[in-house]
């Protein structure tokens, strides 16, 4: 009986590293990252799969940031740098807030 609820288990968490894949694929990592942390890793934390899926989603949203930064840091619009909270002067150089540090 115990072996029968194992296979199951199984099952179930291949079937949650399938839709991981799925959305890796779509470009949803952050819903494949929601999904190995909180149904797969809860449930098996040594998941080698899911740990695996896990470090590929991170280093992709890692390079998509970077791709980001680089993009902005090379553009002369200072419209790019508008997301930035506070009080900011921002041109295509400097960020500087408004105690001129």
């Amino acid at each position: 009986m115990l072996s029968g609820c194992m296979s199951h288990n199984d099952a179930m968490l291949n079937a949650k590293l399938l839709e991981v894949e799925k959305l890796y694929d779509n470009g949803q990592y952050n819903e494949a990252k929601k999904i190995c942390v909180e149904e797969i890793l809860v449930k098996d934390p040594y998941n080698e799969d899911a740990i695996k899926s896990l470090d590929k989603i991170y280093q992709k949203l890692h390079d998509m940031a970077e791709q980001k930064r680089q993009r902005i840091e090379n553009s002369d619009d200072a419209s790019e740098w508008s997301h930035i909270p506070g009080n900011y002067f921002v041109d295509k150089n400097h960020v500087i807030n408004k105690w001129g540090k």
